[in-house]
């Protein structure tokens, strides 16, 4: 074996992607040699090493989504107070505006003021007028700023999520308390569930639909046939696929490229080549042939004669036939016309003596018909 093909096979090895022979093959060798047990040792070594340099990573990703999340909390502090520069404001400019109001009414009220009180009114009002501008446009400022903020704060929210996608299944790392409630790590079977048509918004609020395809080329399913032949010119054979293993449930079964199921027997089958496909949750098939045969089915009766009992003979009705009866010996015992009507043995030969217990054939020939083969065993 060349050194490409040991490696490959370790691999799988130590993946668990060894089945059947291949893995008994394989253990055998390592019980056996030294040297391919060492090499095996070397690898799983190799792959540790590996893992703790891919954890370390991921904790300094942690970290750096612990730094955007305390930058998030300080951007939250300054929305609330915005948001409460808001609410004073709009109070005070209500406030302004009554009383600008009611200055207004007691003006229509009392016309006939002099010409020095209408002056102060005058600059009252424009001072009024003056200080509403201003806070409006204060206002106008503070919610530009705010606009800001909240753009900066979906920016910082959507670099998170991007980085907690990053995320690796199964790994332990300790999380301070005030982010372990917005941090939730993704095996990789929900990435692949969430993956399988999401859509995703970006910064600029446009849409776009993203169709995920699974790749198969690294999943293998197996499975087992068994098979039951069909009687001859019938239609009774039956074809069960067991021990399913590989790629993701639920499965699903066809014969001939036909409709899927999800049970994995099929009935009534005839003689014939057929194909058995298996397909998985993902969309990944496998593919079996199989050939279902015929044979001469044979149904087997039972009678007590030292009771009176008697076999109804399974002939067709009113058909000319002929009845012969062997024994284990291959001798015929019995034989006679029967016309399909109401035909019965008794358990006797032709010269009327009882037959001893045991097992009997009996074949009922017909002109240009298959002949009936049945099993007849006499009991006590």
């Amino acid at each position: 074996m060349s050194q490409k093909s040991q490696y490959i096979i370790i691999e799988k090895y130590l993946k668990g992607e060894l089945f059947g022979k291949e893995l008994d093959n394989f253990i055998n060798r390592l019980n056996n040699d030294a040297e391919l047990r060492n090499e095996v040792e070397l690898h799983q070594i190799a792959q540790n090493a590996i893992l703790n340099a891919g954890l370390l990573n991921v904790k300094e990703k942690l970290n750096e989504i612990h730094l955007k999340k305390l930058k998030i909390k300080r951007i939250k502090k300054i929305i609330k107070k915005g948001i409460i520069i808001t609410i004073i404001s709009g109070g005070l400019i209500w406030l302004l505006y009554n009383n600008f109001t009611i200055k207004q009414e007691k003006k229509i009220i009392q016309p006939e003021v002099t010409k020095k009180n209408s002056s102060v009114l005058e600059e009252e009002e424009k001072a009024i007028e003056v200080e509403i501008e201003e806070i409006i446009n204060q206002e106008k400022n503070n919610i530009k700023e705010i606009k800001k903020e909240v753009s900066d704060v979906k920016y910082i929210k959507d670099t998170l999520m991007d980085n907690k996608a990053d995320t690796i299944d199964n790994i332990n790392i300790q999380y301070e308390p005030e982010i372990i409630d917005s941090i939730t790590l993704l095996t990789r079977k929900e990435r692949e569930e969430s993956l399988d048509k999401e859509t995703i918004t970006s910064i600029n609020n446009k849409k776009q639909t993203i169709d995920y395809e699974f790749d198969c080329n690294s999943t293998s399913i197996y499975f087992s046939i068994e098979s039951f032949n069909s009687c001859m010119g019938k239609a009774t054979g039956k074809i069960v696929i067991n021990n399913i293993t590989g790629g993701e449930k639920p499965y699903s079964f066809s014969l001939n490229n036909g409709d899927e199921q999800t049970d994995n027997v099929f009935l009534n089958i005839k003689q014939g080549y057929y194909s058995i496909i298996v397909k998985d949750k993902n969309g990944c098939i496998k593919t079996k042939e199989i050939f279902i045969d015929e044979e001469e089915c044979i149904k087997n009766y039972k009678f007590a004669p030292s009771y009176g009992e008697v076999w109804d003979i399974p002939a067709l009705n009113n058909v000319l036939g002929k009845i012969q009866i062997f024994n284990k010996t291959g001798n015929i015992v019995y034989q006679n016309i029967i016309y399909g009507n109401a035909d019965q043995w008794d358990g006797k030969d032709n010269n009327g003596l009882l037959l001893p217990l045991g097992s009997y054939k009996a074949i009922i020939h017909y002109t240009n018909k298959e002949p009936v083969i049945a099993n007849v065993t006499i009991i006590n």
